[in-house]
């Protein structure tokens, strides 16, 4: 059998370089241990209300839900006001909490958060879907896993353009795939109880 047989006729992928951009990583980190003992259903109900309630925050800030898997959240946004992302992060712990509220359980939501260039577009011939991609994104993936739980683990670049907690200290973490590089955590458990 030849090999081009395999190979889609369309190609090319639809893409485009976008310059400015930051990217949040969500995850739900004690997620599949709180939903050990509730039905199938239970949980889907729960990450339902937990990403629609996201949606509207993410899209007042002009960002977009670009993908979820299971109990992560992949967000971007294109050129953000300084002034909308962090109240947007904020809010997010928050629906976050008050839907663990609801349902009686302690969870637990850690973030990653970078700014740079990325590539955006879509990929596949048959069945083309839309996703991001580049080393912003990587750094963002990484930061989350990084963070503590509660909180937001922020690259140099992300915390100096839009934490406004400048007081917190950037220190010097090992990040696989990128070495040592600066980052600063703020944590957000706080707010679980507001």
């Amino acid at each position: 059998m030849h090999t081009r047989t395999f190979i889609p006729t369309n190609t090319k992928p639809l893409h485009q370089s976008l310059d400015d951009c930051v990217v949040l990583f969500l995850d739900m980190a004690n997620f599949v241990e709180l939903t050990r003992d509730f039905p199938d259903k239970d949980v889907v109900f729960a990450m339902h209300y937990c990403f629609s309630a996201f949606e509207p925050v993410i899209e007042s800030a002009m960002g977009k839900i670009i993908k979820t898997n299971a109990d992560q959240c992949l967000v971007l946004f294109i050129q953000p006001d300084k002034d909308d992302i962090w109240p947007c992060i904020i809010e997010l712990f928050r629906q976050f909490y008050s839907i663990c509220h609801y349902y009686g359980v302690e969870g637990q939501l850690r973030c990653g958060a970078h700014r740079g260039s990325l590539v955006a577009g879509y990929i596949g011939s048959n069945r083309r879907y839309f996703d991001i991609w580049g080393k912003t994104v990587n750094m963002a993936s990484r930061l989350e896993r990084h963070a503590k739980r509660d909180s937001i683990s922020m690259s140099e670049t992300f915390f100096s353009e839009f934490c406004p907690h400048q007081s917190l200290i950037l220190s010097a973490q090992h990040l696989k795939s990128y070495g040592q590089l600066r980052t600063a955590q703020y944590d957000f458990a706080h707010l679980r109880y507001h």
